[in-house]
């Protein structure tokens, strides 16, 4: 069952987080939205609080929940620090466990099942909400939200093996998707780390040529390993500064099921006990 785990409505657009600051003590609750807007007519960037205040004003009343774009808005100041620290300008995404509707079926061991998606409450500009509407979603055809990206893995002996980093979304997704989110494989794996991070001592990355060894046989499998994977992989791992260790016993790397087994005591390490991961904060539920 799927399971939501919080979302991050980041508003950062433009220079909105400058301009938004000002709601403190100016409004609470539900205002009408011209009469919020009034409060930035004439500033500059008031094209982009314009966009967020847009996209919030609830349908028949035409007002907006102050109190919530408040809470948006703060957390949002919290969240760019750390996304400047994984070199990527941002983005808004709900955070769920379990995702439902993967085209293929997955093992049981692997219980590491996690995924970003593009919530339709949250804030993303027009351009970029027109090219989710058309982004291909090739591993979660019947997903209702758009997938940002997935990770699958598993945890064994303290530690959190992820086999799989992947987003449909920007891969098949237009330019103003791809720029928008950008960094996301950081994104991801900073997630997948706070959300599974309880009794694991550290983190063991696939490297991109196991992960091929790892496609299902349906797939139109590359001979070499294309050098996208390689930026989501190995890439990845240089960013963290992981190193290259071997584990004491090959582990088996394959998700999915009714597939053979693959075997391999190669990996890129990440200790959890020498901290230094931004923490990205997530809000209500949606």
């Amino acid at each position: 069952m799927v399971r939501d785990l919080g979302a991050l409505n980041y508003v950062h657009f433009g220079n909105s987080l400058s301009l938004l600051s000002k709601l403190d003590g100016h409004y609470q609750d539900l205002v009408p939205k011209e009469q919020l807007l009034h409060l930035f007519s004439g500033s500059k960037g008031e094209e982009f609080v314009r966009e967020i205040i847009e996209s919030r004003s609830l349908a028949r009343r035409r007002r907006v929940d102050c109190d919530s774009l408040r809470r948006d808005v703060s957390s949002s100041i919290t969240a760019r620090r750390a996304f400047r620290s994984l070199g990527c300008r941002g983005f808004s995404y709900q955070l769920v466990n379990n995702p439902c509707g993967f085209w293929l079926p997955l093992r049981r061991t692997s219980r590491v099942r996690m995924a970003l998606l593009a919530h339709e409450n949250l804030f993303y500009p027009r351009s970029v909400r027109r090219g989710l509407k058309k982004a291909r979603d090739a591993h979660f055809p019947d997903q209702e939200q758009s997938t940002i990206a997935f990770a699958f893995g598993l945890i064994q002996d303290a530690s959190l093996v992820l086999s799989v980093l992947q987003s449909d979304t920007v891969r098949y997704g237009d330019s103003a998707v791809r720029d928008h989110f950008r960094g996301w494989r950081k994104v991801l794996l900073v997630n997948a780390v706070g959300s599974y991070k309880e009794g694991v001592e550290r983190v063991l990355l696939c490297r991109a040529e196991d992960v091929l060894r790892a496609c299902h046989p349906l797939f139109d499998s590359p001979r070499e390993v294309p050098e996208g994977w390689r930026v989501i992989y190995d890439d990845t791992a240089r960013f963290f500064t992981m190193s290259e260790v071997r584990t004491p016993e090959p582990i088996d790397i394959q998700v999915l099921s009714g597939c053979p087994d693959v075997l391999t005591d190669r990996f890129f390490e990440l200790r959890l006990d020498d901290g230094g991961l931004p923490i990205l904060p997530r809000g209500r539920c949606l």
